[in-house]
């Protein structure tokens, strides 16, 4: 069989997506193919991820033997198609890429086309793994196995590929292979690749140092994701010990998410055993599923905006008076004595005592117009409107 010098590139438009397609029954454009994508992912090269998928000749007559036409490899947005029926010689590269037992190879039934290579070219296959079998044991969903491909990635991405039979069906071992070929031979390599793909920004996003990702026992949780995802969280910071320094209360170490938005936020987050505990793997969450694990992500961020900022003035109201401990305990001592003058208010002290932590948890400043109020005490420390200074004045009360 004579070698055509051909190869092309095409750009594969899906959903979207941009796949930069080689073409070639060249091994030196193989070699380059492979260099480029060593390089490309060097950071990931002991866990690549390849989409693999092969077409086959058609049979010169029924029930004929049908040898390998093309191999399609895919890896991010980049596609092989080698025409190895038509190549000049396999590369060592290619022999060593698909041997590397560090790289995982999917595919819908993959381990069947790692079988036909080596049986008309031998060219082993390290690692495979199928898409099918994947995703059944990962969504816990059994009829996932007998999916074929066009189903997975309507089911998994809601995506539809096509698969005409005129192209299914057609002549593989042409020298020159039709844009149609080449777009489906590009896609179903692609979408193997996928199906368990995690995109880019996502990695990108979680290991920028620049953000904090907060939560209660937030580092077993970024630990969980690089153990089974190698999904490295590049700055974590846990609320309860943030809380425990900023507020001086080591009982926040020890406080569950729940007990800490009440306290902090005083809201209540429900936490439903039956949730706590139901089928996060389940393909399709239910409604109760979905709003407890947003409520966790969510009061994780609140107890993270309220905890990043300074402590500082209660905004909302226009008089102000700066505390200090002297001060404080000047308020204890005033209140305490207003308190027993006024027999009317009997749960005055209760009131004052709570007013003031509140005011000294959340800032450096309480508002004396409306802790007055509050404790039903608008005429008896109206003196003390006009600062700490004026305390002393009202020691007669």
């Amino acid at each position: 069989m004579s070698s055509p010098r051909f190869s092309s590139s095409h750009n594969i438009q899906f959903y979207g997506d941009h796949i930069f397609t080689t073409v070639t029954p060249s091994a030196a454009i193989v070699d380059e193919w492979i260099a480029n994508t060593r390089r490309i992912y060097r950071r990931k090269l002991s866990k690549l991820l390849v989409g693999l998928d092969t077409e086959w000749c058609l049979p010169a007559q029924p029930g004929g033997y049908q040898k390998v036409a093309i191999i399609q490899l895919c890896v991010g947005k980049r596609c092989l198609i080698f025409q190895l029926y038509h190549a000049d010689y396999i590369p060592q590269s290619l022999i060593r890429f698909l041997g590397n037992k560090k790289f995982t190879f999917v595919g819908k039934e993959v381990q069947n086309d790692a079988d036909k290579l080596f049986q008309d070219y031998k060219l082993h296959v390290a690692h495979t793994k199928d898409v099918g079998y994947w995703a059944a044991k990962k969504y816990d969903y059994s009829e996932y196995r007998g999916m074929g491909l066009k189903a997975l990635v309507s089911d998994l991405l809601q995506k539809v590929i096509p698969k005409p039979r005129r192209i299914t069906l057609s002549r593989w071992n042409a020298k020159n292979l039709r844009v149609e070929q080449i777009e489906y031979a590009c896609l179903d390599a692609f979408v193997s690749f996928e199906l368990d793909y995690i995109p880019q920004s996502l990695i990108r996003f979680l290991g920028n140092k620049k953000f904090t990702f907060v939560g209660k026992e937030v580092q077993n949780d970024a630990d969980k994701l690089f153990q089974d995802y190698k999904l490295h969280v590049a700055h974590t910071k846990d609320v309860s010990y943030w809380a425990a320094k900023k507020y001086d209360d080591s009982e926040y170490r020890r406080m569950g998410l729940k007990a800490l938005v009440s306290d902090l936020l005083q809201k209540v987050i429900p936490k439903p055993r039956q949730i706590t505990l139901s089928r996060w793997n389940a393909k399709n969450l239910r409604v109760e599923q979905i709003e407890y694990a947003c409520l966790d992500a969510f009061v994780s961020f609140e107890l993270g905006l309220l905890l990043s900022k300074p402590i500082q003035e209660i905004t909302h109201s226009p008089e102000v008076v700066h505390l200090t401990p002297e001060t404080v305990a000047q308020l204890d001592e005033l209140f305490g004595r207003v308190g027993r003058r006024c027999e009317e208010i009997e749960p005055v002290r209760q009131l004052e005592m709570k007013a003031v932590k509140e005011a000294i948890r959340g800032s450096d400043r309480i508002s004396i117009g409306n802790a007055h109020k509050d404790l039903g005490l608008s005429e008896k420390v109206d003196g003390i409107r006009n600062g700490p200074d004026l305390l002393e004045r009202n020691r007669t009360v």
